[in-house]
């Protein structure tokens, strides 16, 4: 019985001590983009669904979260469907800006719900907005994904930034639903690493699970401590 209690915290830490590594490994793969935290967003070519020249408005939230995505992201696609929960009741503390690299009619059919896939993006927030990267015509033809990798570092799709009222960049998450989730709604991180699927799919985190008990086990067999051995009769 007493194997099977304290076997609880141990796993507890063995899955935190996983979850530190992911950490540290994901930050390090970020060093190019938290190099920019501080650092004031810069200015880029955006428009609007109507196709006008479109201008940040950081005042109306406390923090403003850039999104930069594809259509044939679907971590882009995966991450956007939680917005619309997740910023209702909080237009004075949290606002996002997703940004499109695709072309200007093909983020234009998306936004009108048209296609199943994107249908979700039909509903209107009022805080958050869709723009699309785009360059003026007469300009050098530029690819989008190599302008922000060149401007801001990014390095894949989804990708965030999180500025303040003044336009400085204060964090860059790999999740937006993560970051709302822990610093505005302040849950724990290492709670929602435990709730995410996508960590319980990773075969390795069952190898470590595995080793971490075998350990274990090793643990009561090898040290022979009076009190946690059950003492024949």
């Amino acid at each position: 019985m007493l194997k099977a209690v304290l076997f609880i915290p141990f796993i507890i830490t063995a899955l935190f001590a996983f979850y530190k590594i992911k950490k540290v490994r994901s930050e390090r793969k970020r060093s190019a983009v938290n190099k920019y935290i501080g650092e004031k967003f810069p200015r880029l070519p955006l428009v609007d669904s109507t196709g006008n020249t479109f201008t940040f408005d950081l005042s109306k939230s406390g923090i403003t979260i850039i999104d930069f995505w594809y259509k044939s992201c679907p971590q882009c696609i995966a991450e956007m469907k939680q917005f619309e929960e997740m910023l209702k009741g909080s237009q004075e503390k949290v606002s996002i800006i997703s940004i499109s690299i695709d072309q200007y009619d093909d983020w234009k059919t998306l936004l009108s719900g048209k296609d199943q896939r994107f249908s979700f993006l039909g509903n209107a927030v009022s805080n958050w907005h869709h723009l699309l990267l785009k360059f003026d015509t007469d300009s050098a033809k530029l690819n989008n994904a190599e302008y922000l990798s060149a401007k801001l570092g990014v390095a894949g799709f989804p990708s965030f930034y999180v500025l303040n009222k003044e336009g400085v960049i204060i964090a860059t998450p790999t999740s937006a639903v993560s970051y709302i989730k822990t610093e505005v709604g302040g849950q724990y991180n290492f709670i929602l690493f435990l709730k995410s699927a996508a960590i319980w799919k990773q075969y390795y985190l069952y190898f470590i699970l595995l080793i971490s008990s075998l350990v274990y086990l090793s643990f009561f067999k090898f040290l022979r401590i009076p009190f946690l051995i059950k003492t024949k009769v």
